[in-house]
C-alpha cells in the first residue's frame, strides 16, 4: 500500500476523532482544533529533519523508519488515558508523516520522463482512496467497538510498507551522492533487467569524476 494512502487515513482520522473525544473527554472546541494543529505543526517541523535523514541514509531506509514510527505512535494513540497524552502522540505522528512525500521523489526517479506526470497523478489518487477507506473503517468499527479500536486498526495499514520495503529499489542518485557508484550501477542494472532492457553501456559516474567506459 502506498504511504500516501496511510497518510490520508491518519489525516482523515482527525475529523472523526475530534467530535468523539469532545463527548468522551468533554473537550472545548479549541482543544479539538489543537489536535489537528499539532499534527500539521509536526509535519512542518519534521520535514527538514526527514530531508536530512533521507540524504544521509537513503530514501528507502527513511521511509521504512517513518512508516514504522507512524504505525507505532498511531497504535499507541489508542491507549491515551487523557487529552495531554493524545496531543503529544498525535504531534509525533505528524513529525513522522513529514517523511512520506519522499515516496513521490523515489517513485519519480524510476519513471520514464514521458510517463512521469501520469504516474505521479496515479500515486496521488491513493490519497482519496485512503480518505474513503478511513470513513468506511469508521462506519464499521465506531458503532460497536469505539474510537480506540478505530485508532488501532487505522495504524495497521501503514505497517505494510516497512514489510515490503526490502524489495523496493533504493535511489540510484542517493548512491551516487554517497560515492557508492557500484551500488548505483547494480540498482540500474536491476531496473533494466526487470524491464527486459539491456543495461546502459559504460560506468556510472558523477560530474566530478572521470568518465570511463568498457573497452571494446
Amino acid at each position: 500500500m502506498p504511504p500516501q494512502m496511510a497518510d490520508s487515513m491518519e489525516i482523515m482520522l482527525l475529523s472523526i476523532l475530534g467530535p468523539v473525544l469532545s463527548c468522551d473527554w468533554f473537550l472545548p472546541p479549541w482543544q479539538q482544533a489543537l489536535l489537528t494543529t499539532l499534527v500539521m505543526t509536526g509535519m512542518m517541523l519534521g520535514s527538514s529533519y526527514w530531508g536530512s535523514i533521507t540524504d544521509k541514509y537513503g530514501r528507502r531506509t527513511a521511509l521504512a523508519l517513518a512508516t514504522t514510527l507512524i504505525g507505532y505512535f498511531g497504535f499507541l494513540s489508542a491507549f491515551s488515558p487523557m487529552y495531554t497524552w493524545m496531543a503529544i502522540i498525535r504531534f509525533l505522528v505528524g513529525c513522522c508523516l513529514a517523511a512520506l512525500p519522499q515516496t513521490a521523489t523515489l517513485y519519480s526517479e524510476y519513471l520514464p520522463t514521458k510517463n512521469r506526470p501520469a504516474g505521479l497523478l496515479f500515486l496521488a489518487i491513493f490519497w482519496s482512496v485512503g480518505a474513503a477507506a478511513e470513513v468506511i473503517l469508521a462506519m464499521l468499527v465506531m458503532p460497536t467497538l469505539g474510537w480506540r479500536y478505530l485508532m488501532a486498526f487505522s495504524a495497521v495499514p501503514v505497517l505494510l510498507f516497512p514489510i515490503i520495503s526490502p524489495w523496493l529499489p533504493e535511489s540510484a542518485r542517493y548512491y551516487l551522492a554517497c560515492g557508492r557508484n557500484n551500488d548505483a550501477e547494480r540498482m540500474l542494472e536491476m531496473v533494466a533487467r526487470n524491464n527486459n532492457r539491456p543495461a546502459l553501456p559504460g560506468k556510472v559516474t558523477t560530474l566530478d569524476t572521470e568518465v570511463s567506459s568498457p573497452s571494446p
